[in-house]
């Protein structure tokens, strides 16, 4: 800034920026801010402030019906593939129960190609 801020004033700063892909580590995840006065840049106030949570997206992901019966009140399959962008130790499926469809039986099985 080329002006003063005085005492008091609400300052608002807009960044446009590209998010990472994958979440910084925690001790990096931080965002600091200075103010400074003078010529010389003397610090009179500072702030930290942790940094949000990065949840990288999945890449590809589709859900297809696969099952060789698709009418209505019939059992079929559905596959859901993805390319996933961090290491997981865990993935977890929720269905949020459309009406009409019966998921108490129904199970998973995942084919995890490790090629890179």
């Amino acid at each position: 800034f080329v002006s003063t801020i005085q005492a008091g004033a609400a300052v608002k700063i807009k960044f446009e920026l590209y998010n990472s892909e994958q979440k910084p580590e925690d001790e990096l995840n931080y965002w600091i801010l200075e103010q400074l006065k003078g010529t010389n840049r003397t610090v009179v106030a500072s702030a930290h402030m942790k940094g949000w949570e990065v949840i990288p997206k999945l890449w590809n992901a589709n859900c297809l019906l696969t099952g060789t019966l698709k009418a209505a009140g019939v059992t079929t399959t559905i596959v859901f593939t993805f390319q996933v962008i961090q290491a997981a130790s865990e993935m977890l499926f929720e269905n949020l129960s459309p009406t009409g469809f019966d998921f108490t039986d129904s199970y998973g099985r995942a084919l995890v190609d490790r090629a890179r």
